[in-house]
């Protein structure tokens, strides 16, 4: 896949360097520690193509950071310190997987804010087969 620059509005960051753009990952605030663990080989593999320049470029939303139950997308963003400009990713990553069961997460990124979003729900079902159905 070629993924495009991103515009000047998200302060010349390229797509395509995930080191320079970033990558996290938001799990509700109370969310299951073997979701976590199911993931553990997909985030591994991302935490070290997203810190080749900078280690924050990597981050993982999850505790007391992750998503709280009712929160708005801009509420989450600015408890991050961003907003809806620019992306900066050494506030919060250009990339984000959101991951959980999708009826708590009022989070919603549209294709027309400057986050591309990827959103996962897991079942106990699900994390089964996980190994088989993640590719890295």
């Amino acid at each position: 896949m070629c993924l495009p620059k991103i515009s000047s509005r998200s302060n010349g960051v390229d797509a395509t360097d995930l080191a320079g753009a970033g990558w996290g990952v938001i799990f509700a605030y109370d969310g299951e520690a073997a979701v976590r663990d199911a993931l553990s080989e997909l985030l591994s593999h991302r935490k070290a193509q997203a810190t080749q320049k900078k280690e924050f470029r990597y981050k993982e939303y999850s505790g007391p950071d992750g998503y709280r139950p009712g929160e708005s997308k801009n509420k989450f963003l600015a408890r991050h310190g961003a907003g809806l400009g620019p992306v900066v990713p050494d506030n919060v990553p250009y990339y984000l997987l959101i991951v959980g069961n999708r009826r708590p997460f009022r989070i919603n990124f549209s294709t027309q804010q400057a986050w591309p979003t990827q959103s996962a729900e897991f079942t106990s079902t699900h994390r089964k087969n996980m190994r088989n159905t993640l590719t890295l």
